[in-house]
């Protein structure tokens, strides 16, 4: 699997959020976050400054879900990504 152009295909990762005090956020809460935390599996031909095995947040709401080889993967365009850790 290859992406194209400025389109990087992301496997989402489970992110168990807390509070600065400590309180666990419930599922439906963290499903209202606009973002979202994944890994790079695929880089675009035209994408730079991020790599293959790149954990990244980016906007959720401007992504498109696709099912490769019984995996659900997100698509998200370059200019969505607002963090590379």
């Amino acid at each position: 699997m290859k992406a194209i152009g400025k389109y990087i295909v992301v496997s989402q990762q489970a992110d168990q959020a807390k509070t600065q005090g400590g309180l666990l956020i419930s599922g439906d809460d963290q499903a209202q976050m606009r973002y979202a935390k994944g890994s790079a599996v695929s880089i675009g031909t035209d994408v730079s400054h991020i790599k293959e095995g790149d954990v990244l947040y980016y906007d959720k709401r401007n992504t498109h879900q696709a099912r490769i080889d019984e995996v659900m993967y997100q698509i998200v365009p370059e200019s969505c990504v607002v963090v590379v850790l």
